[in-house]
């Protein structure tokens, strides 16, 4: 982007020039520091840049003052430049709002008005003549009737020319799909493909809700069949929920024809878009949550009316902005928005779904904090049939948790189930000859979980007044508890303990639901997840690990310190670790991965036993990772003692033909399928010296171990560097 002074006008061989206007820009000024300001800058020449890509009679592009600015083109035909100018000012909205309105809630009004060059001698004449007439014609809107866009838009809504694609949402602990977005786009190849500028013009001619309807229909007819438990979510416009034409129920009609409950449809509404009568908004919106359909506040964060929305909504879902979820793993102010946002969403019983996940780095801290639900690119992109990705690999990304295998599994009991139709009356003959605070899981023909209920609720609702006249002839789908709290077998105890405290006072000592491949595994009671965790206490207070019962890091650190203070220059640390320990998880299961690391810890045990008198420490530092601490006239031949009894021993651990093969076949780290070697070990020796220290011993710890896992098979590397 250039001033106009630097440009030298010797002969002009453009024929318009496009004009372009941000309305109210001195309130930006005003209203914002120089580095946001800087940054609308820096988007101002992204929006060039593309569209001197994207238009190729686009030739220049000026800057008159803050928020002024003129393109030059070789556009001649007035058809063109007025499609032009409507594109651009596409563009600019988009970028420029976007970034905007997420910090003030505040829109910019892009004003786009053209002028043919007129032919004069004196170039800069001519130019401040066409200047002038394109600001002349400036506050007159640009006439859509006229635009090639508008032809396409009715050729569209009249052949119903959309395409729908669904992207899933996850359940994150569960590893289950929710259901699936609907994402409506235009023809390919044209300007009405983006979603933004379809549904943007739309709502300019007045078209909106002919648009939304057939999309909504094409949806609903791409996604049948359903399966039981899925939703289907649709994007709607607030002022599409007051249109008459809604109102008369053409979708439930199509959802009868189908045979989808109208409790399978969640109706997602974005705060980025407002609405004018709140009262006949938030009456419609009742009036569908009556008739079954589900309420989700889309993009959260990205404008000014959500909270106001959630608060008097209350709605089944809110989903989070992408925006909110960017870096969020080293942005310790968004991370503290998306606690505040779980911890109101479980006080109000309300599901959180985080969109935009798109790296291993997010969902791994998305993870951390219990999300619930989440969908983005690295989940899943969207497709045109309703795929569901195996997430079993993806979502075991949480490397931290899955070391520590103390999975909910491991305390997990059997229970009684049952289907959804069996009466009330015969679930009470069956609960009362349980112990008290018992429960039954309702499951589908499949064994996957319905719904829960427990024995203290039932009673309870028996015992009113009219209690059994009321429920005894009922469904067991009647009374059960739609949304207990289910966890995946291999969640760790410690998340499982935090989902159950997090949730309403009422549900505090329901039974916690154990699936495995979706299907029902089992249930964990409250009292034995309680207990667990008091035993993991005491384990913990000791600081040993409670898998091999080796000393944690807290004594690790205070055996290195003390032997620093005592002799540093007879200390020699070995740290080891399992390669390709992850990949025998994934394959293998957590429980023969636990099998793995309590024998690597038994091999440390007995070399420490063969040296005894040489005041040999061993430690476990988590997961697959162990220490071993002596001194360095000794470190070798252990470590090479270490290398070859682990080379003996690997085999056992696996079954007769991948022994035979010498590897295992799994996906990498990039999704691709590849051969993977049998686990081994890799060591790094590092030994101290006069100033050495625990971050000296971290650093030169991390670049021996990558020397290690360089050599094939069991290996070790001594350190000879100081820092």
């Amino acid at each position: 982007m250039r001033k106009l002074e630097e440009f030298s006008f010797t002969k002009s061989n453009y024929s318009s020039l496009i004009y372009l206007e941000i309305d109210n820009f001195y309130l930006i000024e005003n209203l914002f520091d120089a580095d946001f300001i800087l940054q609308i800058s820096k988007e101002i020449e992204d929006c060039h840049k593309e569209i001197k890509d994207k238009f190729c009679k686009i030739k220049d592009f000026f800057f008159l003052e803050p928020g002024k600015f003129f393109f030059l083109s070789l556009y001649k035909d007035e058809e063109e430049l007025s499609t032009l100018c409507y594109q651009i000012k596409t563009i600019f909205e988009e970028k420029i709002n976007t970034l905007i309105f997420s910090l003030s809630g505040y829109k910019l009004d892009f004003l786009v008005s053209y002028a043919l060059l007129e032919q004069e001698e004196n170039i800069s004449l001519q130019l401040a003549k066409s200047l002038q007439k394109a600001k002349f014609h400036l506050k007159n809107k640009i006439p859509l009737k006229n635009l090639p866009f508008l032809k396409l838009l009715e050729e569209i809504l009249e052949k119903k020319n959309i395409t729908t694609l669904f992207q899933p949402i996850v359940n994150l602990t569960t590893n289950q799909v929710l259901g699936f977005e609907a994402l409506s786009r235009g023809p390919a190849g044209t300007f009405l493909e983006s979603p933004l500028n379809l549904f943007k013009l739309a709502e300019e001619v007045g078209l909106l809700f002919d648009l939304e309807k057939v999309c909504r229909e094409r949806a609903i007819l791409q996604a049948a069949p359903f399966k039981k438990e899925e939703l289907l979510f649709l994007n709607i416009h607030p002022r599409t929920l007051a249109d008459p034409k809604f109102i008369s129920g053409e979708t439930k009609k199509l959802l009868t024809r189908l045979n989808i409950s109208p409790e399978q449809i969640v109706f997602e509404i974005t705060e980025r878009h407002s609405t004018k009568d709140f009262r006949l908004f938030f009456e419609t919106l009742e009036h569908y949550r009556e008739q079954g359909y589900k309420i989700a506040i889309d993009d959260l964060g990205a404008g000014h009316n959500g909270l106001f929305l959630v608060g008097n909504i209350q709605p089944d879902f809110i989903k989070i902005d992408r925006h909110l979820i960017q870096d969020i793993e080293t942005h310790p102010t968004k991370q503290a928005l998306l606690e505040a946002f779980l911890s109101f969403a479980q006080k109000m019983d309300i599901n959180i779904i985080v969109e935009g996940i798109e790296t291993r780095e997010q969902l791994s801290f998305l993870c951390q904090l219990n999300v619930p639900f989440g969908q983005g690119y690295f989940l899943a992109r969207p497709n045109k049939e309703k795929k569901y990705p195996s997430l079993s690999n993806l979502l075991n990304k949480k490397e931290h948790e899955l070391k520590t295998n103390n999975t909910i599994e491991s305390i997990t009991s059997p229970v009684i189930s049952i289907l959804p139709q069996v009466k009330i009356k015969e679930i009470k003959k069956i609960i009362t000859k349980q112990s008290p605070f018992s429960g039954i899981v309702v499951v589908n023909e499949e064994q996957r979980p319905l719904g829960l209920i427990m024995s203290h609720h039932l009673d309870r609702e028996l015992s009113t007044y009219y209690g059994v006249a009321l429920y005894y002839e009922k469904d067991a789908s009647y009374l059960m508890d739609k949304n207990p709290l289910i966890v995946s077998h291999d969640t760790p105890v410690e998340k499982v303990a935090k989902l159950a405290m997090q949730r309403e006072q009422a549900k505090i000592y329901d039974h916690i639901i154990v699936v495995k491949d979706n299907k029902l595994k089992g249930i964990v009671s409250v009292q034995k997840l309680t207990n667990y965790l008091a035993k993991l206490q005491i384990e913990l207070a000791k600081d040993t690990n409670p898998l091999t019962g080796l000393p944690g890091n807290k004594h690790i650190h205070q055996e290195i310190e003390k032997r620093i203070q005592t002799n540093p220059e007879n200390l020699s640390i070995i740290y080891l670790d399992i390669d390709n320990f992850k990949v025998y998880n994934d394959i293998y299961g957590f429980s023969r991965g636990d099998e793995m690391i309590k024998g690597v810890a038994k091999l440390l045990k007995e070399v420490s036993q063969k040296y005894k008198a040489e005041n040999i420490f061993i430690g476990h530092i988590g997961g697959d990772d162990f220490v071993l601490i002596t001194k360095p006239s000794l470190a070798e031949e252990i470590a090479s003692n270490l290398c070859q009894r682990f080379q003996e021993h690997i085999p056992a651990f696996y079954n007769l033909e991948h022994q035979k093969q010498g590897f295992l076949q799994a996906k990498g780290r990039d999704g691709k399928e590849r051969e993977f070697p049998l686990a081994s070990i890799s060591l790094a020796i590092v030994n101290g010296y006069p100033d050495i220290n625990l971050e000296k011993i971290s650093t030169l710890a991390a670049g021996t171990k990558k020397l290690a896992k360089k050599i094939p098979g069991c290996s070790y590397a001594l350190n000879r560097r100081k820092i």
